[in-house]
C-alpha cells in the first residue's frame, strides 16, 4: 500500500502540473503520462520494444473513446512536434467547448479537444487506482509491483541553498552574514525545487 500511496501522490502533482499549462504542452505531458501508467498497468521491466502494445492496452482498458488515435498523436508530439499521423486540429479553450460541444471537424480537421483530454485523463488515472487498491486482480497488483521495482518513479523535492543578505550563495558556516554586533550568524533559506 505504501508503494501505491508514493505513485498516486506523485501522479497527482503530474497532473497538477498538466493542468497548470495550457495547450500542446500540456497535451505532450498528458501523452507521457498516459505512457507512465501504462508502464504501471502491463508490468514493464526494462523490456526492448513493446511499448506501443503496453500504450494501447491501458487506452484500450482507461481511456477507450481515443484508442483509435491517442498513440498516433503521442508519437506524432513526443518524436517530431508534428501532426502528421493523427491529422487533428488542437482545441484547449473551454468556451469553444461550451459554444460549439457538437463539432467535430473544422476545416476537414478532426477535433481533439485538449481539455476534455485532460479531464478524461484524471478520471482514467483514478479508475486505475481504484482498480488497484480494490481489486482481487493480482496480475494487476503484480504489474504495479513489478514496475514500481524496476525504475520507482520521480517525485518533487527541495534541495535547501543558503544565502547572504545580499543573495550570495553560501557553502560555510563562517561564509554566512552575522546580526551587527551579537557573532549570531544568520542567512536566507532558499529551497529549490528539484526531481529525484
Amino acid at each position: 500500500m505504501e508503494k501505491i500511496k508514493k505513485i498516486k501522490s506523485a501522479i497527482e502533482n503530474q497532473l497538477k502540473e498538466i493542468n497548470s499549462i495550457v495547450g500542446i504542452n500540456s497535451l505532450i505531458l498528458s501523452v507521457c503520462l498516459v505512457d507512465t501508467m501504462a508502464g504501471f498497468y502491463c508490468g514493464y521491466e526494462g523490456q526492448k520494444g513493446g511499448n506501443k502494445d503496453r500504450y494501447l492496452r491501458f487506452v484500450e482498458s482507461y481511456l477507450n473513446e481515443y484508442k483509435d488515435h491517442l498513440y498516433d498523436i503521442r508519437c506524432n508530439l513526443t518524436h517530431s512536434f508534428s501532426n502528421t499521423l493523427a491529422n487533428f486540429m488542437f482545441v484547449d479553450n473551454p468556451e469553444y467547448s461550451q459554444v460549439f460541444p457538437h463539432t467535430r471537424k473544422v476545416l476537414d480537421w478532426r477535433i481533439f479537444n485538449i481539455d476534455k483530454f485532460k479531464k478524461d485523463l484524471k478520471e482514467a488515472i483514478d479508475q486505475y487506482f481504484q482498480d488497484l487498491e480494490s481489486s482481487n486482480d493480482q496480475g494487476l497488483k503484480e504489474n504495479f509491483n513489478k514496475r514500481f521495482d524496476y525504475v520507482g518513479i520521480l517525485e518533487d523535492g527541495v534541495l535547501p541553498t543558503v544565502r547572504t543578505l545580499d543573495g550570495k550563495m553560501v557553502k560555510n558556516y563562517d561564509d554566512m552574514d552575522e546580526l551587527p554586533g551579537t557573532g549570531i550568524k544568520m542567512a536566507l533559506y532558499n529551497p529549490t525545487k528539484l526531481k529525484e
